[in-house]
């Protein structure tokens, strides 16, 4: 991997902790390194959805 990589994950999940998003990984996860392609980031942190804090809500 080097710096720009697009990663592929897969056995990967988001899940909320704390009430914020975090990745979860399993022992089986696969990452594999995608084929270079152009596409525009946004830096504007009202983005970045790590940073708002969630509620879970559990449906019985």
């Amino acid at each position: 991997m080097t710096p720009g990589s697009i990663l592929l994950l897969y056995g990967a999940k988001i899940q909320i902790y704390r009430g914020f998003l975090r990745l979860a990984v399993e022992n089986k996860m696969q990452i594999k390194v995608a084929e270079p392609m152009e596409f525009d980031v946004d830096d504007d942190e009202d983005c970045n959805l790590s940073l708002a804090e969630y509620d879970v809500i559990r449906k019985y």
